[in-house]
């Protein structure tokens, strides 16, 4: 790992430290916490959580919600293109490389937002000024509660109510590779009613050829209130547009270093992705005697995607896709906290259908070659609770049974037909139904010693289901969508105190898989591992150096590596051992900070290098700094990214043929952005 980035950081410290000389008595610490989040959002007692406040989101320099839980212990991220807003760009709790998408559940106010194709969550439609908190829940403790994905750990993110306030807001910036982004906000409230509106739009040229990111987004929320009850309803619509530059080649021995001559050059010139969304949430909840809360909710979810793949291989093997997959759900539920104490709980009801239609082209768009028409329903019951065993000690026990149905097709035109490697695929692939019982269990407690110690530990039980884009590249014809559902066990022990301004959390875990998922290059179809393990540490610190001075830091060691089969004991792909961040904030005048972070990863292998026999992703350490004040009803920021300009990528895929080659992602060099916002 290169660390040539610290050296900034320690004139910063030391600058900020000579400034303390000149601070005034009046002035007000910056508040730093770690809080544990209640039941209400789905955690329970006995795991490692973090929780980062709106301040936090506020005067941090990332350029994406992604890169900025990245600087969170254990959390790493994916990114292909690097641009403001996190476009494609995923995070990976615990070590899951290529697949961290699938076994990372993101929410939203409590709500998957986590589809059943391979897809991740684009955390470019959740704008960072809307949300009021982001909770990390490491490990598999969100399965009982919200089912299948929870595995590596859960993100929960939680928005401002847009109730209780009147009010306008608008915000601007602009930054390097053409980039304009605009923000306004909108909110009107009564006594019996609120409704608030906000919009976005984002507009990059990218820092490579062809990767120009067009994006808008609106959100709108609706509530009424009674004595007693409350009714809601919220609904969000987005479009993007993104470029596709491809990877650039890579030479171990030869002249052809393309991603270092030229890592801003397109190789796929002509490939783009459309997608359009939307979302929408309606319900109502009723509070019930001595401290309890019924909820009925439920939403639709509809997402649009078109794209253009060129194929290297030549105009016969070009690929235009068409896809549509829409998701219902109704999640009944009561909550209850009596008194704002232990004992504490929740049972509920889940019901998710999905319907996914794909239809894939060849080289002519007109002529269609498969027509995929996949369905899933998934019915759960659930509950979880905490209760007190004796004064210093809490218990949370939960379990969760579900029952999944799935029905699959494949309709391939025979007036298509497509030979690859002298297979021909032609004729009507007949349905697949598949029916699946899983359970989810999560056992927790939590002990208080004298001076604020706490230890904890927990064990649970998890499980992933096959995503539809999976299921699709799981057949040779096409003709079965078979794979076995993952499990996984998780043990956990940690601890968190409090020393005068310190804040501490550490803790060990293990994660034993069975039927992993993961994409074999050398076959180009889907299949289930022999079982895999995660074992690693992660340790964090908030300190408080003065009222106007502190520093985050955080370091993890994540090891994911193959249990048994032909590459028993080699590392996974894509995961780095260990990472590690630092920041450094300073409110060197009243309402003015700056902010610099320091965000270093180790070596990763490359995709497909199983075998542990080719290159590596080298490791690097990128800094990053802010500037950011709020004077009355405005705001203003400029931010420096990739400071000293380092070249680097965090994924690339291995040639399965020639072991000297592989295809990078090269990421953006020196950036910066200013911004500038007004209440009114």
């Amino acid at each position: 790992m290169r660390l040539r980035s610290t050296y900034l950081v320690l004139p910063l410290a030391c600058a900020a430290a000579g400034a303390l000389a000149q601070e005034t008595t009046e002035r007000q610490p910056l508040e730093i916490t770690v809080t544990r989040p209640n039941l209400e959002e789905g955690i329970p007692a006995g795991i490692a959580a973090d929780t980062i406040d709106a301040g936090a989101i506020a005067r941090s320099p990332a350029q994406s919600l992604p890169a900025l839980m990245a600087q969170e212990p254990g959390v790493q991220f994916r990114d292909l293109f690097g641009g403001y807003g996190g476009a494609r760009a995923y995070i990976d709790l615990r070590g899951f490389g290529a697949v961290a998408t699938q076994n990372t559940l993101t929410l939203l106010n409590g709500r998957r937002l986590n589809d059943i194709d391979n897809a991740g969550v684009e955390f470019i439609n959740i704008p960072p000024g809307s949300i009021r908190r982001i909770e990390i829940l490491r490990g598999n403790s969100a399965a009982v509660l919200y089912g299948d994905g929870a595995v590596g750990g859960s993100v929960n993110i939680i928005t401002r109510p847009g109730g209780g306030t009147s009010g306008n807001a608008a915000q601007g910036a602009i930054g390097a590779f053409g980039l304009r982004e605009g923000r306004a906000f909108a909110a009107r409230s009564s006594r019996d009613w609120s409704i608030a509106a906000d919009g976005n739009t984002l507009f990059s040229d990218g820092w490579r050829e062809n990767n120009k990111l067009e994006q808008r987004g609106v959100n709108l929320e609706l509530r009424r209130f009674g004595a007693a009850r409350e009714w809601y309803g919220t609904f969000a619509a987005d479009a993007q547009h993104l470029g596709l530059p491809g990877a650039r080649r890579v030479e171990l021995k030869g002249d052809d270093l393309e991603v270092w001559l030229n890592p801003r050059g397109a190789t796929t010139p002509n490939d783009f992705v459309d997608q359009t969304g939307i979302r929408t949430v309606v319900g109502t909840s009723r509070l019930l005697a001595g401290g309890g809360e019924l909820v009925l909710d439920g939403g639709v979810r509809i997402k649009q995607q078109d794209s253009i793949v060129k194929s290297p291989f030549g105009p016969d093997f070009d690929t235009t896709t068409n896809s549509r997959l829409a998701t219902y759900s109704f999640t009944p539920r009561i909550r209850w906290e009596p008194d704002g104490r232990v004992p504490r709980g929740i049972v509920g009801l889940d019901y998710y259908y999905s319907d996914y239609n794909q239809l894939n082209h060849g080289e002519d768009p007109h002529i269609l070659v498969h027509r995929y028409d996949l369905k899933q329903h998934s019915l759960a019951v659930y509950g979880q609770g905490d209760r007190p065993l004796g004064r210093a000690t809490d218990l949370s026990a939960g379990l969760r049974l579900q029952h999944i149905r799935f029905i699959g097709g494949d309709i391939l035109n025979p007036q298509a037909t497509i030979t690859f490697g002298g297979d021909p695929f032609d004729g009507h692939r007949e349905s697949a139904r598949f029916n699946d019982d899983q359970w989810a269990g999560h056992l927790g407690v939590e002990h208080t010693l004298t001076g604020g110690v706490v230890l904890f530990g927990r064990l649970g039980r998890a499980f992933r289901l096959p995503t539809v884009d999976e299921r699709v590249l799981s057949s040779a014809r096409y003709d079965s969508f078979a794979l076995h559902t993952q499990t996984s066990w998780d043990a956990e022990v940690g601890s968190r105190w409090r020393v005068g301004t310190i804040n501490l959390r550490a803790s060990l875990y293990q994660m034993d898989l069975k039927n992993e998922m993961h994409f074999n290059a050398e076959t180009f179809l889907n299949e289930n591992l022999a079982p895999t393990r995660r074992r690693g540490m992660e340790a964090g610190a908030e300190v408080a150096l003065s009222r106007t001075l502190g520093v985050d830091l955080g370091v993890a060691y994540t090891r994911a590596t193959f249990r048994e089969g032909p590459n028993g004991g080699n590392d996974l792909p894509l995961v780095s051992k260990w990472t590690g961040a630092a920041a450094l904030w300073w409110e060197f005048r009243p309402e003015w900070t700056l902010t610099t972070t320091v965000t270093g990863f180790g070596w990763r292998r490359m995709e497909n290098d199983d075998d542990a026999a080719g290159p590596r992703i080298p490791g690097e350490g990128l800094l990053d700094l802010k500037v950011s004040s709020r004077q009355g009803a405005w705001m203003v920021a400029a931010q420096v990214n990739n400071l000293f300009d380092a070249s680097y990528f965090n994924y690339a895929v291995r040639s399965s043929s020639t072991p000297t080659t592989y295809n990078a992602y090269p990421l953006p060099g020196r950036s910066w952005r200013v911004e500038a916002g007004l209440r009114f």
